[in-house]
């Protein structure tokens, strides 16, 4: 990030930082101003500390996710690099997390209205051979317009011929993407994510968001797998 003056923001490259978002394991989210096309982004810078094999991963992935174009996903707008620091330029979206949303308790007519976008924007990374592995209320937006919106596909797979690694780049198994409560036993047992994994994870959201609790409760996750595990669903909460 270059060094601010008494008169300019600081930057990278041409986007003029205005505050910061958030942080998390993967990096910082700040919010950015790109003079060039006159829009606010939001931009995500990676943390250095990943190491080569995950940053490179994460670049090549996030470059198929610009690929995809959708009004239920955010959009991915550029992959770079400034002064060896690699970021995503991502719509700066302003809303609040389905997560938020649901804990007042919609109404299942309307979680259902709200999840059908979300299904939506899903199916559109599915078709363009994107998995997200990581899908849960947080990693969802209800935008101002109302507009239900995907987010997170800074962590996505390709699949398919899309997936093939660049020349000497390492191949092996990345380190488990998910969150427990969320993803099929499957997954939580080692195997892959794949598109199948995002579906169980989009059920698992919206049956919280209309009863108000996660299928399968158990004290733990190992008895939360072992439930997983029999398929059999508890009588739903009234």
């Amino acid at each position: 990030m270059a060094r601010r003056d008494d008169a300019k923001p600081p930057r990278v490259g041409r986007y003029e930082v205005v505050a910061e978002l958030g942080r998390g394991w993967l990096g910082t989210i700040v919010e950015a101003r790109d003079p060039r096309l006159g829009r606010t982004v939001a931009l995500k810078l990676l943390n250095e500390g990943l190491g080569e094999r995950h940053t490179r991963r994460l670049m090549r992935e996030a470059r198929a996710c610009a690929r995809l174009s959708h009004p239920n996903v955010v959009q991915v707008y550029e992959v770079g690099e400034v002064e060896g620091r690699r970021f995503i330029a991502m719509e700066r979206v302003e809303g609040q997390t389905l997560r938020a949303w649901q804990q007042r308790r919609p109404g299942w007519r309307r979680c259902v209205r709200v999840y059908r976008g979300i299904a939506e924007g899903l199916a559109a990374a599915h078709a363009a051979s994107l998995v997200h592995r990581d899908l849960k209320p947080e990693h969802c937006i209800l935008d101002r317009a109302g507009t239900p919106r995907v987010l997170g596909f800074g962590r996505v797979a390709s699949v398919g011929a899309e997936a093939e690694p660049a020349a000497g780049e390492d191949t092996e198994t990345e380190t488990q993407w998910g969150t427990p409560e969320y993803m099929p036993p499957e997954q939580v047992l080692g195997g892959e994510a794949d598109a199948l994994g995002d579906q169980y994870s989009f059920c698992v959201s919206l049956f919280e968001a209309v009863y108000g609790e996660r299928p399968f409760p158990a004290d733990g996750e190992g008895a939360r797998l072992r439930a997983k595990m029999t398929g059999r669903l508890p009588p739903a909460p009234r």
